[in-house]
């Protein structure tokens, strides 16, 4: 698990002790302090429900100023009376903000101090800075087809979970842009998921289908269709993971990386039917353009990104039975 895991996961706890003190009365702000290296910190819960995150820092100012403020955040400075820090950083979402998306930016503020070693007001704006370009920058969310790669993917992690357990969350990597969707050890898995019929996958970059040097890489195939009665939704899958005791904030703040929005979190009506699921084994042989597809093992100069599409039909040696896939899953 990550730095950034972890201060995630400790400041989710910090908060779930907060509420389970139930609501605060009309003017009372409730504190907690968190313990994290060199750097005073606490997270606060008002009247309202609004989240926010206290930063002690070095910096001076004469009085209470805002530093930074963009879609629903705000970020002020003013003097500790208190002597416990020289002045406090307080940065607050507005009220009734899903706990996951306020945890995921205070963990990337900490995270981004603890890496700087600073906790100043410059450090503070240019982790809000990122935080807003990665996490708000799609404020659109994702497109029917994006949607529906990320539902794949979350069943391949709920099949790891039925399976592995809530570790199962530490092996998936999608969310954060690697080759391959999952890394369980020396067994990598990549989901693709398809809507209709179609017999055809696209496959991005040149790693996306590379073969570790010891262990395999599988191929997870959804065929996914849309069926407004029935199916699945984001929000019913994200439920049965909770029920299966995945760390549920975690998950969504993984969920929001991919580009999904907290209305899309909570929406049941956009609902896809598994229509059939396959997993391929790569090896040898597999339809797949890697870095040794080239003369010389590297791509051509000038040619900065590949994505192609294999045709479906021409994997079916390599299909591997359902049973020697939770095999595998089993062996973890």
């Amino acid at each position: 698990m990550s730095k950034r895991a972890e201060i995630f996961e400790l400041l989710d706890l910090a908060f779930e002790t907060l509420n389970a003190k139930g609501k605060p009365s009309d003017v009372e702000f409730r504190f907690i302090d968190i313990q994290l290296t060199g750097m005073p910190c606490m997270l606060s819960l008002n009247p309202e429900g609004a989240m926010g995150l206290w930063v002690g820092s070095t910096d001076y100012t004469a009085g209470k100023r805002r530093i930074w403020e963009s879609k629903g955040v705000e970020a002020t400075q003013a003097p500790d009376a208190s002597g416990k820090t020289r002045t406090w950083i307080t940065v607050t979402l507005a009220a009734q903000t899903e706990r996951a998306l306020f945890v995921s930016l205070a963990s990337y503020i900490c995270s981004h101090c603890i890496s700087s070693a600073s906790c100043c007001s410059k450090v503070i704006i240019e982790a809000l800075e990122d935080w807003d370009l990665l996490f708000q920058g799609n404020s659109g969310g994702l497109t029917s087809n994006e949607l529906a790669g990320l539902i794949g993917e979350l069943l391949t992690l709920q099949e790891l979970t039925e399976i592995v357990g809530d570790r199962a969350l530490d092996f998936w990597q999608g969310f954060e842009g690697e080759s391959q969707d999952f890394r369980c050890g020396e067994l990598l898995i990549e989901t693709k998921t398809s809507i209709g019929h179609s017999k055809t996958l696209t496959i991005n970059g040149l790693r996306q289908l590379v073969r570790p040097e010891s262990g395999e890489l599988l191929l997870r195939h959804f065929q996914l269709q849309e069926d407004p009665p029935l199916g699945i939704s984001l929000a019913s899958i994200i439920d049965r993971l909770s029920l299966l005791g995945l760390k549920i904030n975690r998950l969504k703040e993984y969920i929001f990386r991919v580009g999904a929005t907290p209305k899309q979190l909570n929406d049941s009506s956009k609902l896809f039917r598994i229509m059939d699921r396959k997993c391929y084994l790569v090896q040898a042989g597999f339809p797949s353009i890697t870095d040794v597809s080239f003369v010389g093992g590297r791509k051509p100069e000038g040619i900065t990104s590949v994505k192609y599409t294999i045709d479906l039909t021409r994997c079916t040696p390599f299909i591997l039975q359902e049973i020697d896939y939770l095999s595998r899953i089993h062996k973890l």
